[in-house]
């Protein structure tokens, strides 16, 4: 068990350490939880400490403008944040410790807030980009550093407060924020500030409007036109309103965009104006003066004319390829396959895949145009695709990576036709070849090698590999073709259709990619794809479409079993064609009918020991008065075949479901909670009867009568209910609660399988089965049955231990003639073990063992037994009608098949012997699968049915005597 909670506090930490978006409706995160956006939401200062979930450490860039935050004291600490956006809030001070709770902060935005002063330990900062414009700042004497402190940071607007307004205490002075006229919007807020050191008071249109010396319009109307003046005494200081109308249209719209080089939020704009941002990550390579981002909103109230050219990309990666470019270099190409080949390829993110790829493109059209170096540079692009396709892809399902990526297999197609024909390229996950097929037919085959191959060699002659492969091309001899012309054809070979990318269910099977260009009008060609095809069907990449045609006239399925799908096609002159196998995309909307003939012994064989665990359980059910065994037993056995009963089934006609997402996955999470729950009942039988045997052997509970009567409130959990015919007692153990048994093995597989589903629900689905998908994920399933299996053989080997010890004993007593006739022995300390059960009178040894006399035992069976499970007189102790180490035995023969069964189902889908080419290799796994799961139902109907003679007399005396009453029945036998 201690294993057990280990496992379970690695998972929570794992889960606790886990980022994630606030679930919360206020916010917008990227995909990689960098950028954060909560604005326009109207927020408070409540915001924070009510979030479920805290922003995650990974965040660079938080916007939080446009709300009404007072304060931002209880915002948790980004150690990561570079970027911190308050404008247009309700600040009226900041915290001390800014700095230290962000410390990679550079840029900090808090223009149009209620700030009146600057706490002092901003003066250690310098490498800051700050924003201060149209706050109400109180220029006193101890705001006075912050003059020369503006001259240390990157200021991007001036404020109010120039170096004479400060200590300006013997003569009065008068400032008003903002200084020039504004023209505003509808329901926009709008903050008005009088400075002076004598009293001030504000009118608006030369009539008087309030003596606060602050003005603060929520939502601006129409009506807030105007002329706004502030007085103190004979000075006064006035600036113009103009709110315009937002049914007018003269305006663009405020937007905000997450690109390559940062986030940026465009304002609501005047049509014909020119907005500029600053950049958030610097100037790029090329540029060393202060950058720039720009957005002209046109006359027709649209943006236009976005240039972030300035700007610096957001990555290292993409600033790396930004400043290779900003040298002029002319092998461009080279530098970047050197760059990326020592990169870790977990490091490269999305807008450095773009920008790759837009590199690629431009170096290729360069290509074209100069035709010089063809061969060179189609290596290069070859060699950093590979290294794309081998990035885990995360963002397959964004239109501009998909867009991207489609770019990109054009680029790769176009360069290999104008390649020569000795032009070869080999990587990982593509290859790609010219090739010139003599007469007599060729056949080429792609070995399952860490690097692709594409080997190729005349039929019929001798041409023969034995190691497993992934496809094989074979190209026949045309009809009416003389015997001394060949055939030319370019090919590209993936590994994955990752280039290949649609709206539907992502492809991972591999893709041929073929183009005649002979002079030959029609040229047959048979493909043929391994691996687990037997529900698949053959695609046809579609280009205009972008998506696989499943229906073609252009390719015929020739043969298809559940290790390999073969297509003869017909390809015309300069005419490509790119082929693969989709699995499930036959259009089948049946749940339960994805079958075939090789897998119809696992359907037999799980539906009839399904069958044979319902029977069991209905038998022990109806006739449970007659059973004679403990009810911790009966409970064990029922939820074990239950959980059998279900798990079969489920496996046979569910694990293959995976095109319904939702559905496969809860079979995937039904099929690892029941898993363990089989296992577990197990242990808790083995448990059972080690228990019984131990209270049985050590006494425990059963007193001697002097303790008794010394101390009459101590309860005992063994009593003496009769005694037999050697004069032996018989025991029986009290009942105790069997709640707790359902609580372990039904709430212990709970929490193992609502952890792993908590950490990710992702992990229980694959392309093929409704499982597992990985081996971390697996680990959930093997350590926690691992742990059940060490449990429940040391319950059995101390159960065998046990046993041993009562059978000498039991043999001991017998021998013993008469009780009169012992005489009394000193107890050694060396023999306290040996003669435990003998020194103590009233802790004999119970019957344990069947009686011979059969007649008697079936007597007794009948007579006192009608609540066996409920610990009556005959079940107290062990099961009667097994001898208790048949019982371990048996519960050792049941963990050894439900281990090969288990091996056999893992057999079915990884097939481990594939490299070895042993015919009908799977049938062997589906009838292995088969046999063992009839071999453990037919011996449990068998051991726990059929030679149980409480049941069997049951039903012969209701058959033939259902008149007669049972003491009558009992005294005929006695």
């Amino acid at each position: 068990m201690l294993s057990f909670y280990l496992l379970l506090i690695f998972y929570l930490i794992q889960y606790s350490l886990t980022d994630q978006c606030p679930s919360i409706k206020s916010c917008i995160c990227s995909s990689d939880l960098t950028i954060i956006s909560c604005i326009n939401h109207q927020l408070t200062d409540d915001f924070f400490p009510n979030l479920d979930i805290q922003f995650p450490q990974s965040t660079t860039i938080l916007n939080l403008s446009l709300n009404s935050f007072t304060s931002i004291n209880s915002l948790t600490n980004l150690n990561n944040l570079q970027i911190l956006d308050l404008s247009y809030n309700k600040l009226n001070s900041l915290p001390s410790n800014l700095f230290s709770k962000f410390p990679q902060l550079s840029s900090l935005y808090l223009q149009n807030n209620s700030l009146t002063t600057i706490p002092k330990t901003f003066n250690e900062i310098s490498n800051i980009n700050l924003d201060l414009s149209n706050n109400p700042l109180n220029c006193t004497c101890q705001l006075k550093w912050i003059i020369k402190w503006f001259e240390t940071i990157n200021l991007r607007k001036k404020i109010n407060c120039p170096e004479k307004d400060f200590c300006l205490n013997k003569k009065n002075f008068l400032t008003i924020t903002p200084e020039q006229s504004q023209v505003v919007y509808e329901n926009d807020s709008f903050t008005l500030n009088c400075l002076s050191n004598t009293k001030t008071f504000w009118t608006f249109n030369h009539q008087y409007y309030s003596s606060n010396s602050t003005i603060f319009i929520p939502f601006l109307q129409l009506n807030h036109s105007g002329l706004y003046t502030c007085h103190s005494l004979n000075q006064n200081r006035s600036i113009s309103l103009h709110v315009l109308n937002l049914q007018l249209n003269h305006f663009c719209q405020s937007i905000q965009m997450d690109t390559s080089k940062g986030y940026f939020y465009w304002p609501r704009t005047l049509t014909g104006q020119k907005i500029q941002l600053k950049c958030p990550f610097g100037s790029a390579a090329w540029y060393d003066n202060f950058a720039q981002a720009s957005y002209i909103c046109s006359i027709n109230r649209q943006w236009m004319d976005l240039d972030l050219s300035q700007c610096a990309f957001r990555t290292n990666i993409s600033r790396e390829f930004d400043r290779l470019l900003s040298k002029n270099q002319t092998n461009i190409l080279a530098k970047l396959v050197t760059y990326v080949s020592k990169q870790n390829l977990q490091d490269i993110q999305f807008d450095d895949i773009i920008f790759l790829i837009d590199l690629i493109d431009e170096e290729q059209n360069k290509t074209l145009y100069t035709r010089k170096n063809i061969e060179e540079i189609s290596m290069l692009i070859y060699r950093l695709t590979d290294f794309i396709l081998q990035i885990q892809q995360d963002f397959i399902q964004i239109k501009q990576y998909q867009l991207a990526l489609n770019r990109l297999r054009f680029i790769l197609e176009e360069l290999l036709y104008r390649t020569n024909h000795s032009w070869v390229y080999v990587g990982k996950q593509l290859t790609a070849m010219t090739l010139e097929s003599p007469l007599p037919p060729t056949i080429c085959f792609i070995p399952n090698r860490p690097l692709l191959t594409i080997i190729c060699g005349i039929i019929n002659r001798h041409f023969k590999r034995h190691e497993s492969k992934l496809a094989t091309i074979e190209f026949p001899l045309p009809a009416n073709t003389s015997h001394n012309h060949s055939s030319t054809f370019k090919i590209i070979f993936y590994r994955q259709a990752t280039l290949f990318t649609t709206n539907m269910k992502i492809n991972n099977n591999p893709v041929i990619y073929l183009k005649p260009v002979t002079s030959i009008k029609i040229s047959p060609v048979k493909l043929t794809f391994f691996g687990e095809s037997n529900q698949a069907s053959i695609g046809i990449w579609n280009t205009d479409k972008t998506a696989w045609q499943m229906k073609s006239s252009t390719c015929k399925i020739d043969q298809q079993n559940i290790d390999l799908i073969s297509t003869d096609c017909i390809l015309t002159e300069n005419t490509s064609l790119s082929i693969t196998y989709l699995n499930n995309f036959d259009g089948n909307k049946s749940l339960f009918l994805n079958t075939n003939y090789l897998e119809l012994a696992i359907y037999v064989s799980s539906i009839i020991a399904s069958i044979c665990f319902f029977i069991c359980i209905f038998f022990y059910i109806c006739c449970h008065k007659v059973y004679l065994m403990p009810r911790s037993f009966f409970h064990c056995l029922i939820n074990y075949w239950l959980s059998l009963a279900i798990l079969l089934p489920l496996f046979a006609f569910g694990i293959r479901q995976s095109q319904y997402l939702f559905f496969c996955q809860f079979i995937a999470i039904t099929l690892h909670y029941l898993c363990l729950t089989t296992i577990l009942w197990l242990t808790l039988l083995a448990y059972c009867i080690w228990q019984k045997l131990y209270y049985i052997w050590s006494g425990k509970g059963h007193e001697d009568d002097d303790e008794m009567n010394d101390n009459p409130k101590r309860k005992s959990s063994v009593t003496i209910v009769d005694y037999d015919d050697d004069g032996l007692p018989i025991m029986k153990l009290k009942a105790k609660p069997i709640i707790q048994f359902y609580l372990l093995a039904y709430g212990i597989s709970f929490i193992i399988c609502g952890i792993n589903v908590a950490i990710s629900r992702d992990q229980y689905i694959t392309n093929k089965i409704c499982f597992l998908n990985n081996f971390e994920s697996l680990l959930a399933l093997f350590i926690p049955i691992a742990i059940f299996i060490f449990l429940l053989l040391i319950f059995v080997l101390a159960a065998r231990i046990n046993l041993k010890r009562l059978t000498k004993e039991a043999i001991r007593l017998r021998n013993i003639p008469d009780e009169t006739e012992i005489e009394p022995e000193t107890t050694n300390d060396n023999d306290n073990d040996e003669n435990n059960l003998s020194s103590k009178p009233n802790e004999t040894l119970p019957i344990i063992i069947p009686s011979n006399n059969l007649n008697i035992e079936q007597g007794l069976a009948h007579m006192d037994c009608r609540q066996s499970h409920l610990d009556s007189l005959c079940s107290s102790d062990m099961d009667h009608q097994h001898q208790p180490s048949n019982q371990l035995i048996s519960i050792l023969f049941q963990l050894f098949l439900l281990i090969f069964i288990f091996l056999s189902c893992i057999a079915i889908y990884i097939h481990p012997l594939q490299s070895y080419n042993i015919p009908f290799e799977h049938s062997i796994y589906n009838h292995l699968y088969g046999i063992f799961v009839l071999l453990l139902a037919f011996y449990t109907l068998a051991f726990y049915i059929l030679t149980r003679s409480d049941l069997t007399m049951h039903c012969q005396y209701y058959n033939c005597c259902p008149n007669r009453k049972k003491k009558t029945f009992i005294k005929s036998i006695i």
